[in-house]
């Protein structure tokens, strides 16, 4: 799976643009696509989203945002269990070595937005979510999994 990273420096869609203030001690917000596989395409998320979360949506990229300008570590930044692990992933790296790392969540109200720390302060969003409760089903586990695996891979094998 070939996958894509594309900074995400800004929040507003549809309203007005914000900049994140992105500074070398920042994490930098990353999100994912890949021709292959449409379903990791993030900006399709926000689309599928009702009307009443895409709002809230906006709300959770700017606040990640700002969260992230001061690269303090953002499991310092975010109360309670706003942030936690989601499930963990699995691959072979490059040198052969076999990786387990974890998927992460970011919750605020009914949207669960799962992302990856990468290397250099990075961080990849995987998928956002209109959910009711914060168990995965297996299907959706295994889909951030695999996408997960295919970013891990795509940058360990640039």
């Amino acid at each position: 799976m070939t996958i894509k990273l594309a900074p995400l420096e800004f929040s507003g869609h549809p309203g007005p643009i914000k900049l994140f203030n992105v500074t070398p001690l920042s994490w930098k917000i990353f999100k994912c696509f890949s021709d292959e596989h449409p379903e990791s395409n993030f900006h399709d998320d926000i689309k599928e989203l009702p009307a009443s979360e895409k709002s809230k949506a906006r709300t959770l990229f700017w606040t990640l945002g700002q969260k992230c300008e001061s690269g303090t570590p953002l499991v310092d930044m975010y109360h309670g269990d706003l942030l936690h692990q989601a499930c963990e992933y699995s691959y072979t790296n490059q040198k052969g070595g076999h990786v387990v790392d974890k998927i992460w969540r970011i919750r605020q109200g009914d949207l669960r937005l799962y992302f990856i720390y990468l290397s250099d302060k990075r961080i990849a969003l995987l998928h956002l979510w209109e959910k009711r409760q914060d168990k995965l089903s297996s299907s959706e586990e295994n889909k951030l999994q695999k996408l997960a695996e295919a970013v891990a891979k795509s940058e360990d094998n640039p």
